[in-house]
């Protein structure tokens, strides 16, 4: 065989691959609802079915999509498509992941903006706040098992469930920690005490800054002011701290509240 015949073969093979990216994530962001119940979704289709990439390159995924700011699902699939088909793969697959979704929304946003809610549309709609909680628990169950399968990493998911939940943590705090808690943990061997001291000394630095910002500032993502609704430039730097610095309720919280003021105002 021949090097050009070798080049077209691999060239078909590439292009296989992008149509099957294409058309798994395409579907995948058409017809499967909830961030993090889509991760669990990514997982059994393309982890476990698909066998994209092993269980531990996934998890690997996971665990870098969390660490950046923006939605976490995306970032997943933009992860194993590059994984599956190379840059063109990533990119491809972020597209049609996000295509349905922007589409929807779209349309929903212009019919909103148009009609208002109806009392049959506001019933229907406090309808499907139990099945996205269900969705929430399913994939919960689905990563939990690869995710949080020994002990050590289940107790690091509860309490970084509790600081999320009930401190002034922010979900990078909270990533950090994790991290140095891993790099003591779940080595090898044997951590060496260069590795436990820099650990310790990065988790110190993080919990000080952290006391500091909340001290200096207390509350500034959240209560501090209320952004322009007219600017979307205001918006999107209120979006950006609030995904940044803010515990995941606290920000849900915050933005229930901001949307209240929007409208009354």
């Amino acid at each position: 065989m021949t090097v050009g015949q070798d080049a077209r073969r691999s060239h078909a093979a590439l292009r296989e691959d992008w149509r099957d990216i294409a058309g798994s994530l395409f579907r995948l962001g058409a017809t499967s609802y909830g961030g993090p119940a889509i991760m669990g979704i990514m997982q059994a289709e393309l982890q476990e079915r698909r066998q994209w990439v092993s269980k531990e390159r996934f998890l690997e995924g996971l665990s870098v999509a969390n660490m950046l700011p923006g939605a976490t699902a995306t970032q997943l699939g933009i992860f194993l498509a590059y994984a599956r088909g190379g840059w063109w793969g990533g990119l491809i697959g972020g597209l049609c992941f996000v295509a349905p979704a922007f589409v929807i929304m779209l349309a929903l946003t212009m019919a909103y903006a148009a009609l208002g809610v109806t009392p049959i549309a506001r019933g229907a709609l406090y309808g499907l706040g139990p099945v996205v909680l269900a969705l929430f628990a399913v994939a919960v169950y689905r990563l939990g098992r690869s995710a949080a399968s020994t002990v050590p990493e289940g107790v690091i998911g509860v309490v970084a469930a509790v600081a999320s939940a009930a401190t002034s943590l922010g979900i990078v705090a909270i990533l950090v920690l994790a991290g140095c808690a891993g790099l003591v943990l779940f080595q090898a061997r044997k951590p060496r005490a260069l590795v436990v001291m820099l650990s310790a000394a990065l988790s110190l630095a993080v919990l000080a800054t952290t006391w500091w910002l909340n001290g200096s500032a207390p509350g500034s993502a959240v209560s501090g002011r209320i952004p322009n609704p007219n600017s979307l430039l205001d918006i999107g730097v209120y979006f950006l701290v609030l995904r940044s610095q803010v515990p995941v309720i606290r920000g849900i919280k915050a933005a229930g509240r901001l949307i209240t003021t929007w409208t009354i105002a």
